[in-house]
């Protein structure tokens, strides 16, 4: 599993604060995500895109 701080950082957010923005981390939140699905893949649908 990836920290929160990686994903928030990853959206553009600062560890020192000050800066970065609520959408920059949703965007961390997204990117994440699709680097799990790409590395977990193996040829069948995971439990995420069959709930969805």
């Amino acid at each position: 599993m990836v920290s929160i701080e990686l994903v928030v950082v990853m959206g553009g957010t600062l560890l020192t604060g000050g800066a970065g923005f609520g959408g920059g981390a949703f965007i961390g939140i997204l990117i994440q995500d699709q680097l799990q699905t790409y590395i977990a893949f193996d040829g069948t649908l995971s439990n995420g895109w069959m709930t969805a």
